[in-house]
């Protein structure tokens, strides 16, 4: 008996069944038992920390009624020193002037702490003080829409971390009645937590995050500060004489990047994008240029020889007259490069010099992400690479 071969399908059918497959797939979705762990333990912590926030209003218009035009200023001038574009005018200071060992170490534990807080603001989405009721500057209201997330305040996790590491780095560990000079020791301990306390009362102060933003902030950084200083010298060593450096920070800083929240309408992801393209440039332009290796920045030797006279006036002139030629130069260089890199970036990626037209921060396309890393890690590479060559060219170490 002849077998009949099945009638095939009409494309309407075969439509339909592909359609009922794709539900049932649907109905039976993979999931990660680690990942439902972790998504539950983020959901209960937010919850927490939203009773926490919640109730900081009360608390910032207290602090409030005690505004004046003189502490406005304070707290602004104050509130600037804890910014990004702070530290990023501080570092390459720190590198010409200072020390380059300090303003690697800076730059590393800066761009934990901006990486690290913007992550979990990204990922918590917990709100900021609602204004109305708090006061914020003016420069604060015009950009309210497209603010960052509150806990933690980034602000208070740099005031905690980089000041004391700095004393750390200067004085060792030491218990203040062992050292040479304990007086002195107590004075710059007294100017870093004066420092540390007005930048992280700032914020509250101008009603831009809430107390429970800045504790959180404080033990973060806390955290981050111990953490950093048991592996601090290995990263150093790593970045003097370590072996592909620069392909090895490209690699972790693309991982970073593919692995932070994003989030609709806050700048944060452009932000850790932008820090650890800088943070990627600077460390391979110092694995380059050895900025260790050259003539000592500033000359001990001169001002301890020179008597309080005239000719102690003239060895601080000549002592700071190269450190403030080369900082100058140094940043009109960095901007020069940053602004031609930009550019051709963008002519490359987008086919016009011009930047494109702007969007919503969070959003943030693939090649926009590329832009942005590499006109940061251009300006990374180039004070910490071309204008120290250019300082050797010109005689200025």
């Amino acid at each position: 008996m002849a077998i009949k071969a099945p009638k095939p399908k009409s494309d309407s059918s075969v439509k339909d069944d592909s359609l009922k497959d794709h539900k049932k797939a649907q109905k039976h979705q993979i999931n990660f038992p680690i990942l439902s762990m972790c998504s539950s333990f983020v959901h209960v912590f937010r919850n927490y920390l939203l009773r926490h926030v919640s109730l900081g209003s009360d608390q910032i218009l207290k602090i409030q009624r005690y505004r004046t035009p003189l502490l406005d200023k304070y707290f602004l001038m104050m509130s600037l020193c804890g910014s990004e574009t702070f530290y990023t005018l501080l570092v390459p200071f720190l590198y010409w002037v200072v020390n380059p060992e300090l303003a690697r170490m800076i730059a590393c534990l800066l761009s934990l702490g901006i990486y690290g807080g913007n992550f979990l603001k990204n990922l918590l989405c917990l709100p900021r003080p609602p204004s109305p009721p708090v006061w914020i500057p003016d420069h604060d209201r015009a950009v309210l829409d497209n603010r960052d997330f509150g806990w933690p305040s980034s602000h208070s996790i740099n005031a905690v971390s980089l000041p004391f590491f700095t004393l750390r780095f200067f004085y060792g560990f030491v218990w203040l009645w062992e050292c040479d000079s304990p007086l002195k020791l107590s004075f710059m301990y007294a100017i870093a937590f004066c420092w540390s306390t007005s930048i992280i009362f700032s914020r509250m102060y101008l009603g831009v995050h809430s107390p429970a933003d800045t504790q959180g902030g404080m033990i973060i950084g806390v955290i981050f500060l111990r953490l950093f200083l048991s592996v601090c010298d290995n990263i150093n060593s790593w970045i003097l004489s370590g072996v592909n450096v620069p392909i090895i920070m490209h690699l972790s800083a693309t991982a970073l990047i593919l692995v932070h929240p994003q989030a609709e309408k806050t700048f944060t992801f452009a932000e850790s994008t932008g820090l650890l393209g800088f943070l990627t440039g600077t460390i391979s332009g110092n694995w380059l240029s050895q900025l260790d290796k050259l003539t000592p920045m500033f000359s001990e030797e001169l001002l301890s020889t020179a008597s309080f006279s005239g000719e102690f006036a003239l060895g601080v002139l000549l002592c700071l007259w190269k450190p403030i030629v080369r900082y100058v130069l140094g940043i009109l260089i960095v901007v020069v490069v940053s602004t031609v890199a930009k550019k051709c970036l963008n002519k490359l990626v987008f086919g016009t010099f011009s930047t494109p037209k702007e969007r919503p921060p969070g959003d943030l396309t693939f090649w926009e992400t590329v832009v942005k890393f590499f006109t940061y890690s251009s300006i990374g590479w180039c004070f910490s690479y071309i204008s120290p060559l250019a300082f050797t060219l010109l005689g200025l170490w």
